[in-house]
């Protein structure tokens, strides 16, 4: 009976041996699965990040561009929004300027109607479609 409680206490301490060694193993694999997840998500931080800035309209004022804004800090698209004498806000990279428009300005042209000679010359540089396209069947 004795020898029979020292084998199977050794082999309890065999397989809490082998436990322990397959603890080990688990943990250093969770560690190296962590430092790859958190490399991963700093690499997807980052690159938020530059898509951010690449879409950021500081980004289109640093090449040289400006904001223009009415008195109430809305952008504005077109000349005709603007009217004579009124109060703007222009934003560059490197700061803000207020100025006032012209009351001089000359009013939009409007689109006139072509003449009966440049209607004729655009039809004729207009590409003309030959036939019926080709029909190239079935390759199967």
């Amino acid at each position: 009976m004795r020898a029979s409680k020292l084998s199977n206490a050794q082999a309890q301490r065999n397989a809490i041996a082998r436990q322990r060694e397959r603890t080990h193993r688990l943990t250093e694999r969770a560690q190296r699965a962590l430092v790859t997840l958190l490399q991963r998500f700093d690499a997807r931080v980052e690159n938020s990040g530059k898509l951010l800035s690449a879409l950021s309209y500081r980004g289109v004022l640093a090449r040289g561009f400006a904001l223009v804004r009415d008195e109430a800090g809305h952008p504005l698209h077109a000349a005709d929004s603007v009217g004579p004498g009124a109060r703007v806000e222009i934003e560059f990279a490197d700061g803000r300027v207020g100025a006032t428009a012209d009351a001089d300005r000359p009013p939009p042209a409007a689109k006139r109607a072509p003449s009966p000679k440049q209607a004729a010359q655009e039809a004729k540089s207009a590409p003309k479609r030959v036939g019926k396209p080709v029909d190239q069947g079935s390759l199967f």
